[in-house]
């Protein structure tokens, strides 16, 4: 009789254990407050080479499955300054939005970016970008639209 005990408690763990309630997901989740990063890149829109500065606060979030499904996603928003090299340029100040987010599952795999910034010339740039890859590796979906106006 304990024999059986033993064998139905190992065999009732493994069920339980198996089962998709026992299948937890992870996740994290990391608030960042007035983080400044200063670069230097082009002026979205004159393509003005410059030193940009951006401040901003952010929410990244991660949850990942222990049959390694992945769920990430990320916002960040705050002020831009650009200061051109070219010192004959104004300086242009601003607002920026990012969003992104990539799921990673056995079928597929997929990424979507967007990105806006308002600057005090008037101009707005925006880009959206997305890619899908299948679960052969073949990206299926690509593509990045980014705008003036």
């Amino acid at each position: 009789m304990k024999r059986f005990i033993v064998v139905l408690t190992g065999l009732l763990l493994t069920l339980a254990l198996a089962s998709p309630a026992a299948a937890q997901a992870t996740s994290i989740t990391q608030t960042v407050h007035d983080v400044t990063v200063t670069l230097v890149d082009v002026i979205p829109c004159t393509g003005a080479p410059a030193t940009i500065t951006l401040t901003y606060n952010g929410v990244f979030h991660i949850t990942t499955l222990p049959g390694g499904e992945l769920w990430v996603t990320f916002t960040q928003t705050g002020t831009v300054t650009a200061v051109p090299v070219d010192p004959t340029q104004p300086t242009l100040t601003g607002r920026f939005t990012v969003w992104g987010n990539q799921n990673v599952n056995e079928q597929n795999s997929n990424m979507t970016f967007t990105f806006t910034t308002r600057l005090s010339d008037g101009s707005v740039f925006h880009d959206t970008a997305h890619y899908t890859m299948n679960a052969n590796g073949e990206i299926t979906t690509v593509f990045d639209k980014p705008s003036c106006h």
